[in-house]
C-alpha cells in the first residue's frame, strides 16, 4: 500500500494504524519500487520483482566464482536457492528487506573485488532499506580496517554504521512520527532498558537477562536448522561469517519468538552473509576436496528442502496458500 501510494503522489502513506510506513521502520528505499506500478498496477509485479531480487543476490556469488570455479559457484547458488529460509522469506509476502538482500550481496561483491566506489554506492542504498542495516556498514568498516588496512575508509564507515543503528531509530524515526519511542525496541528489548545506554549497561552487568532468551532450546534448534544446509563451510571464511554476528544477536536476544526463532522474513540478510561465507570457505578447501564438497552441499540443500521447507515437496507445504479464492479475486 505504501509503494502504491508513493506511485500516486502520496509518499509512504498507509491506512493500517500509522500515517506513514516510515513510522515503524526507516525504509525510504521503498520509493524505488514505486515506478513499477506505473508500468503495471498489479500486486503481482512486486511478487515477480521480489523473486528476481532474491535470486539475483545468489547469482552474484556464482558470478564472483565463475571465472576460476564455475561449478563450485553453481553448487553454492543451488544450495542458496534450496535453503528453506529463502522459501520462507519469499512466502512471507513482499518485505522491506527484499531490496537489502540484493544490495547487501552487491556490497560484498564489490568489497571483495576492491571496487570501493560501487561498494559505497550499494552500501548507501542498503542503509535506506531499514534502520538495522547499519550493522552491515559497521561490519564493512571493521573488515576494511582490520583486514585491508584501509583506516581512512574503514574507521569512518564503522563509526557511521554504529551511529546509524542508534540515531535513526532513537532520534530520526521518533521525529518523523511526531514523538514517542522506537516501537521495535520497546516491544522486543525493553527487558534490558529503554535507551541504548540502559540496554548496554544491563547486557554487561546482568547477562542472565539475555541468556534466558539466547539459550532457549527452540532458538538453538532454529539456529542449527539455519546453518545445517551450509555443512559448516562458512567457518572457513570467518571474515565474512562475522557479518552474521550482530544480526544473529539482534534476533536471538529479543523477547519476540518470531525474531528469536528466525521466523518469517527475518533471516533475509543472514542468508546473504551465510552463502558468501560458504562460497569463500569452500574455495579454501584443497582442490581435491572441492568437487566432493560441492556435491555434498547440493545434497544437503535438497535434504533440508525436503525436511523443512514450505515449498513442495517440503513437509510444511500448504497447498491452500497457492489457491486463488473468490476473496482473492475480489481483492
Amino acid at each position: 500500500q505504501a509503494i502504491w501510494n508513493t506511485a500516486h503522489g502520496r509518499p509512504f502513506q498507509i491506512t493500517l494504524g500509522e500515517q506513514s510506513v516510515l513510522e515503524s521502520h526507516f525504509s525510504p528505499a521503498l520509493a524505488l519500487f514505486a515506478p513499477v506500478y506505473w508500468l503495471w498496477s498489479d500486486i503481482r509485479v512486486l511478487a515477480i520483482l521480489q523473486a528476481a531480487l532474491m535470486s539475483g543476490a545468489g547469482l552474484l556469488i556464482y558470478w564472483y566464482l565463475r571465472d576460476e570455479q564455475p561449478w563450485l559457484g553453481l553448487a553454492v547458488y543451488a544450495a542458496y536457492l534450496m535453503h528453506p529460509a529463502l522459501h520462507q522469506v519469499y512466502l512471507s509476502g513482499f518485505r522491506r528487506e527484499t531490496l537489502a538482500i540484493l544490495t547487501t550481496s552487491l556490497v560484498l561483491f564489490f568489497l571483495l573485488r576492491r571496487r570501493y566506489g560501487w561498494m559505497l554506492f550499494w552500501l548507501a542504498v542498503t542503509l535506506l532499506t531499514k534502520e538495522d542495516m547499519g550493522f552491515t556498514c559497521f561490519g564493512v568498516g571493521l573488515y576494511l580496517t582490520a583486514l585491508e588496512r584501509r583506516w581512512k575508509l574503514g574507521l569512518p564507515l564503522a563509526a557511521c554504521g554504529l551511529a546509524y543503528v542508534i540515531l535513526i531509530p532513537y532520534k530520526v524515526m521518533p521525529a518523523l512520527a511526531g514523538g514517542g519511542s522506537y516501537a521495535m525496541a520497546e516491544a522486543y528489548f525493553s527487558y534490558l532498558g529503554h535507551s541504548p545506554g540502559q540496554m548496554l549497561r544491563a547486557a554487561l552487568t546482568q547477562p542472565s537477562l539475555w541468556l534466558h532468551y539466547l539459550l532457549q532450546g527452540a532458538r538453538l534448534r532454529a539456529v542449527a536448522r539455519f546453518f545445517l544446509p551450509s555443512l559448516g563451510l562458512f567457518v572457513l571464511a570467518p571474515q565474512i561469517a562475522a557479518f552474521l554476528l550482530p544480526y544473529m544477536a539482534y534476533m536471538l536476544l529479543s523477547s519476540s519468538d518470531a525474531l528469536g526463532l528466525l521466523g518469517g522474513w527475518y533471516p533475509s540478510v543472514l542468508l546473504v552473509f551465510l552463502f558468501w561465507a560458504v562460497a569463500l570457505g569452500a574455495r579454501r578447501l584443497p582442490l581435491g576436496w572441492q568437487k566432493p564438497a560441492a556435491g555434498l552441499l547440493v545434497g544437503a540443500g535438497l535434504a533440508c528442502w525436503a525436511a523443512f521447507s514450505q515449498l513442495w515437496p517440503g513437509p510444511n507445504f500448504q497447498p491452500a496458500l497457492f489457491q486463488v479464492t473468490a476473496h482473492d479475486q475480489q481483492v
